[in-house]
């Protein structure tokens, strides 16, 4: 990374965050509000950048998309049951 490239506009913002920290926390999405259910390690006004995570297995998820007409519980069983080899 050259001082010309920030310079010029060619590195984005987020390129050069000082002090990066990543935390992963639980939270509740109650009345269009996301609360951390733990206290965070934040400075008030603080900006963050926020990546969701359901609490819903893949197999839940995708469940119904290929016309599956057994329950889910049975594609886990199957998806995660071991491959004898042939």
């Amino acid at each position: 990374m050259e001082v010309v490239d920030i310079l010029e506009g060619r590195i984005e913002p987020q390129q050069l965050r000082v002090g990066f920290m990543t935390i992963t926390v639980q939270a509740m999405y109650e009345n269009g509000v996301l609360r951390p259910l733990q206290p965070l390690p934040l400075k008030e006004n603080e900006e963050v950048q926020i990546t969701l995570e359901t609490g819903r297995s893949r197999v839940d998820a995708s469940f119904g998309l290929l016309g599956w007409k057994g329950g889910a519980e049975t594609v886990e069983r199957i998806a995660l049951d071991p491959i004898d080899e042939i």
